[in-house]
């Protein structure tokens, strides 16, 4: 029998909040003088899905123990965490509307219909935002949705944000996303997810992605912050974004793509920031303009191959963005201009100091002491390849770190961007002469998602063996 309009609408508000488990875990607590109208409401608040608890007052939903998630209630409770709906009269509706509280977070007026109360349990669920340092998105990594893997306890509250810019918890810290639950989100149109940057930094901490730093100094002001990511997401959507200014053969990418790639980068960004040390590194990319706007691209076109490879996971995309901002960090006592520069080009003399921006990044983040040894190999190898040709060791395609290999294509194809070519004719670069030095596991995961032609990609190759 299918549910009358008025539960499939507390159950839409549901899904947003986060109130979608068993209805043991969503409990709802009424408070109401009238017997038989205490039993009714009760009967409608079950319907939608909650399970009830009936009482006199606030304190046992109070308790962290209780779970309560939503109070109906006929008379004026203290202030609580707990969203309120407060039914009275409709001869006393009038005063209270006039009235500034955060007592309560719906008014229902008495006597209801059942749309009523959906209406207002809907409101009260989407009123839970969490407090904000001046309702700062900054204050967020923002993820992908796509890059949460369902079934596993997060050490992380988890939000969506609102149309208005409020964030509302979904997920406690340990609760269970399941794949239910993420299905549901997605089809109500959720893309990202958000988590506070502050406990985002001890998840990946957690799972040896960074290492905890004991540092003295302030970190980053919100300011900064701000400008920090400000700065980046405007340079993506130059490079890659589609608006009416752009031009035929000028590189730009799909919306979900670039939408994908920005929130890597900011939250790479984000995590960097809250650590005095990542600060000043970020800082040094930042005073070469040339080799940053190259390193966020690199970050861009990994997120991309990561993506298609299906290594969305928080902790592994991080690893690959965290490599790819830094991977031309030895660089700044070389001449920055080089990141976009073919080393066949280059004179011997150049090449050899080329050469050493390798092992001069290694140095740099391993004298940091804040990143995993996966990133520190990954930025030392990025210029290996697979054709036993690369540098700093020559190393063969079968020592060469998958996060290296990775930010070689991720590397070349931002090179040639970043020289002019259009997507297209980017790839066929890649393609050509020089395509043995790719491991093709990761060139082609970055041709099919940039949609590339595979065949005839493919057949540019054979054509160059």
């Amino acid at each position: 029998m299918p549910r009358p309009d008025h539960i499939k609408t507390v159950l839409g508000f549901a899904e947003k909040s986060g109130m979608t488990q068993s209805a043991s875990k969503q409990r709802v607590l009424i408070i109401e003088k009238v017997e038989a109208f205490r039993t009714a409401v009760k009967t409608e608040v079950e319907r939608m899905g909650f399970s009830v608890e009936l009482g006199n007052d606030a304190t046992l939903a109070s308790s962290p123990e209780s779970k309560i998630r939503l109070i109906l209630s006929d008379v004026r409770l203290p202030e609580t965490a707990i969203p309120v709906v407060l039914m009275v009269p409709s001869d006393e509706l009038a005063g209270l509307s006039k009235e500034k509280s955060s007592a309560w977070a719906a008014l229902l007026p008495k006597p209801f219909k059942r749309k009523d109360l959906a209406d207002a349990i809907g409101k009260a669920l989407l009123s839970q935002k969490i407090q904000r340092d001046q309702s700062s998105a900054e204050d967020y990594c923002k993820i992908s949705i796509d890059d949460f893997v369902s079934g596993r306890h997060l050490h992380a509250g988890v939000f969506v944000r609102l149309p208005d810019g409020a964030f509302v918890k979904i997920a406690n810290q340990g609760e269970d996303l399941t794949d239910d639950r993420m299905k549901q989100y997605r089809s109500k149109g959720i893309r990202f997810l958000y988590l506070h940057r502050s406990e985002f930094r001890k998840f990946l901490e957690q799972n040896q992605v960074i290492s905890v730093l004991k540092e003295s100094e302030p970190s980053l002001s919100s300011a900064t912050r701000a400008e920090w990511l400000q700065q980046a997401q405007e340079i993506l959507q130059r490079k890659f974004g589609r608006s009416e200014g752009t031009r035929a053969g000028q590189p730009h990418v799909g919306r979900d793509a670039l939408e994908n790639g920005m929130a890597l980068v900011s939250s790479v960004l984000s995590v960097l920031s809250d650590s005095p040390t990542c600060s000043k590194l970020v800082e040094t990319l930042r005073a070469m303009p040339v080799v940053y706007e190259h390193s966020l691209s690199v970050v861009f076109f990994s997120s991309m191959i990561a993506r298609r490879l299906k290594w969305n996971s928080p902790v592994t995309i991080h690893k690959i963005g965290f490599a790819a901002l830094f991977h031309d960090i030895g660089l700044q006592s070389l001449k920055p201009e080089w990141s976009s520069t073919d080393r066949d080009e280059m004179s011997p003399e150049d090449k050899e100091k080329m050469t050493s921006h390798c092992s001069k990044g290694l140095e740099i983040l391993a004298g940091a002491g804040a990143f995993s040894e996966e990133i520190v190999q990954g930025v030392l190898q990025h210029h290996e390849n697979s054709a036993g040709t690369g540098y700093p060791s020559n190393m063969m395609k079968s020592k060469i770190q998958p996060i290296a290999k990775l930010l070689c294509v991720a590397d070349q194809m931002a090179e040639r961007v970043d020289r002019g070519d259009g997507i297209s004719q980017a790839l066929k670069h890649l393609y050509g002469p020089k395509h043995k030095r790719f491991d093709h596991l990761y060139l082609e995961a970055l041709a099919l998602a940039l949609g590339g032609d595979l065949k005839h990609l493919q057949t540019l190759e054979k054509k160059a063996a």
